[in-house]
């Protein structure tokens, strides 16, 4: 079910369509960047994305969008992935470990970036010219 899902949402939008919300202001003196909440289309699914502030440079195009990071967690960064079945031969074993999906807002200019780690989708791109030079890298949900 999950891969007929994929596939009707693949149909209709792309890889980092940015699907409501999601507002961007830049202060075109400091550089302050603040993007608002939204949702963003990855991997098949329509994914929340938390609200974020943070400092691009101003003397070059800056692609601003989402980074899909992925972790795993196990039972030595997270205890309780331990057995907790008393009186068993396997008590306090390693249980399965978890996938830790992250969807954050970033920026790269190509030769500088924010840090962060994970696959990154434009969704906006601000020119280092001009007032404000922002514009929509991702095209507005609907057909392809």
């Amino acid at each position: 079910l999950a891969d007929r899902l994929a596939r009707i949402g693949d149909a209709i939008f792309k890889e980092g369509d940015l699907i409501r919300d999601g507002d961007v202001s830049v202060d075109p003196a400091t550089g302050e960047v603040n993007l608002a909440s939204g949702i963003v289309y990855l991997r098949g699914a329509a994914r929340p994305v938390g609200a974020a502030t943070f400092v691009i440079p101003l003397d070059r195009t800056v692609a601003l969008g989402v980074r899909f990071v992925e972790t795993i967690l196990t039972e030595l960064e997270d205890p309780a992935l331990r057995d907790p079945a008393l009186g068993t031969r396997n008590y306090q074993e390693p249980g399965a470990a978890r996938r830790k999906e992250q969807i954050l807002w970033g920026w790269d200019s190509g030769t500088q970036t924010d840090g962060g780690t994970g696959a990154f989708h434009a969704i906006y791109t601000r020119n280092g010219t001009g007032p404000s030079g922002l514009s929509r890298t991702s095209s507005p949900p609907g057909p392809k």
